[in-house]
């Protein structure tokens, strides 16, 4: 088991000012004194079963980067810990000093809002059943999905449970925090339902944020109807190559590899679709419209639809 790393507990005061900070509740001039300024920084949220807190508490505290503004627990809407997790889970709790952090024990609970209505719909909120976040705050940098990937992994191995990561966009500003822990929520969310990948990287989550914010009868009419509604009806091996082919940026020797498949059978394949739906996966356009729908796909078999 991997040994936890260098521990610095923080007050009451620093642990509910970064936690208020980022749910944007109020905050006293006491907590306001105590948060970061300048920046980049950026928002990371992991999301793994409540009975594996621990053990990814562990994992996060060794793998995570020396700079670390702060780490900690963020419960969502509904889900209470006892008194003994409070206490475990301050324990794992990172301000480093040069951010004038002030010693001491730190404990707490938070209760974020709950899902927001935008231009009429609603984002996709967290489940918040047997559930943990644990939110990380570093400076802004590209090797946090690195990271992200290295948690994940060793979580997987050593406490056999999967998990997912938000990663928001660099921000600078104390305003700009709060909408970037909200960027790490969706993403999360986004990789929970199978929209994203399982390191979710919110700026590179435009066509998946697009389609969730469609109404979810729209996204059910456009996946019945597209490819001559015929697409709709393929089976997994189908849907598996599509996948692999735009995945592997429309290369056909590139997808036959990841798929252990002879070139001429992946062409065969490629040609069947085309006949099939009328669509050409190896044109920009055709394979565009592809994405798209594999999108809105995973949206309406996430819905249950």
């Amino acid at each position: 088991m991997i040994k936890p790393g260098r521990t610095i507990k923080v007050s009451q005061t620093t642990n509910d000012a970064y936690r208020f900070w980022l749910e944007g509740q109020p905050m006293t001039a006491q907590m306001q004194a105590t948060l970061p300024h300048g920046g980049p920084l950026q928002v990371l949220v992991f999301v793994c079963q409540k009975s594996a807190e621990r053990a990814a508490l562990e994992i996060l505290q060794a793998a995570k980067p020396e700079d670390t503004l702060w780490c900690g627990c963020m419960e969502p809407a509904g889900q209470k810990h006892s008194a003994q997790d409070r206490q475990d889970a301050a324990q794992w709790i990172s301000a480093p000093e040069s951010h004038g952090a002030p010693a001491g024990q730190g404990h707490f609970t938070s209760e974020p809002q709950p899902a927001v209505q935008e231009n009429g719909h609603q984002k996709p909120a967290l489940p918040a059943d047997r559930d943990c976040r644990l939110v990380l705050l570093c400076p802004g940098r590209q090797e946090h999905a690195e990271l992200a990937q290295t948690v994940l992994g060793t979580l997987l191995s050593e406490a056999f449970v999967s998990g997912v990561v938000g990663i928001s966009v660099p921000f600078e500003g104390l305003l700009a925090g709060q909408r970037a822990y909200a960027q790490a929520l969706e993403a999360a969310a986004l990789a929970q339902s199978g929209q994203a990948p399982m390191v979710a990287v919110w700026e590179a989550l435009l066509l998946a944020r697009s389609v969730q914010a469609l109404p979810l009868a729209v996204c059910q009419s456009l996946y019945a109807e597209f490819g001559c509604g015929r697409l709709c009806r393929a089976d997994a091996q189908t849907v598996r190559i599509i996948q692999a082919f735009l995945a592997n940026n429309l290369s056909i020797a590139q997808t036959a590899q990841a798929l252990y498949m002879h070139r001429n059978t992946l062409f065969h394949r490629l040609e069947k679709i085309r006949e099939d739906t009328g669509l050409d996966l190896r044109r920009t356009d055709d394979a565009a419209q592809t994405a798209y729908w594999l999108q809105v796909r995973l949206r309406v078999l996430a819905s249950g639809g």
